[in-house]
């Protein structure tokens, strides 16, 4: 059962046997007074509250050194994106080569490679059209001119 002992509760803890002796019956009861030992708990707390500040500590520390290497990559990879948007494919996206991101880049600095030599392949073959659609206009324009100088040549 509990008891009030000043301000704290106190459980206790009473042990009651019936021993018979010579006939005779005796109660023997035993209390005892079970109460918490204040150092013991304020150890506890005192290691519970460094523990978390160092855990907590530790987390900021961990962090931090993750988002340094984590934001390292992506601005190496943006500044590799902007040099491809030039048309760069020498240098590649940076320094993303310890991981399948690397193997991935490789192979997008491949596909960008044969995109830009589509792109200019094609570029050379609509100039070369236009220079013919040109040149074909030309032609008419001097054959109607022609046509027109002759006809009036005639009246």
């Amino acid at each position: 059962f509990r008891q009030n002992i000043g301000d704290d509760r106190a459980e206790s803890v009473i042990y009651v046997s019936i021993v018979e002796n010579d006939h005779r019956q005796t109660v023997v009861m035993i209390n005892s007074v079970l109460t918490p030992i204040d150092a013991t708990v304020t150890t506890l707390e005192a290691q519970l509250k460094m523990i978390s500040i160092i855990m907590v500590v530790f987390a900021f520390v961990l962090a931090v050194v993750n988002s340094k290497s984590v934001s390292r990559s992506i601005i190496s990879l943006n500044d590799g994106a902007k040099k491809l948007a030039q048309g760069d494919y020498a240098n590649g996206l940076g320094a993303v080569k310890d991981c399948w991101t690397g193997e991935n880049a490789d192979l997008f600095l491949g596909k960008a490679r044969k995109v830009g030599d589509d792109m200019s392949e094609t570029a050379k073959k609509l100039s070369e059209a236009a220079d013919t659609l040109e040149t074909i206009a030309k032609n008419y324009a001097d054959s109607e001119l022609r046509a027109i100088e002759i006809a009036r040549s005639r009246s």
